[in-house]
């Protein structure tokens, strides 16, 4: 099939504006850097102020209010009583106005 030069523009034109499409969906699919924090730091920062009961020793639990979350060696530490533990050793939360 040959062309004419009105044809060839016009087809061109086309490919530039799937380029363009082909840009626009790829910023419309993900507009957002992807996030920094990870799912356990961005869960363990949603406890501060919340009443949590944490396993601190095989057949020990203790219960307090999460004052602070640290982040240490990637792995996010709640603070609780002024002690830090992983929050790994959370076994419950609720509100704080909900903890007797």
């Amino acid at each position: 099939m040959i062309l004419n030069s009105t044809q060839k523009g016009k087809e061109i034109a086309m490919i530039r504006n799937t380029r363009g499409i082909k840009s626009r969906i790829k910023t419309a699919v993900n507009p957002f850097p992807a996030p920094t924090d990870s799912v356990s730091d961005r869960l363990a920062k949603a406890l501060v102020g919340q009443a949590v009961s944490l396993l601190v020793a095989p057949e020990t639990i203790t219960h307090g209010v999460v004052t602070d979350v640290l982040t240490e060696a990637g792995a996010p530490k709640i603070v609780v009583h002024g002690l830090q533990y992983p929050f790994s050793q959370v076994l419950t939360s609720v509100p704080a106005s909900f903890a007797c």
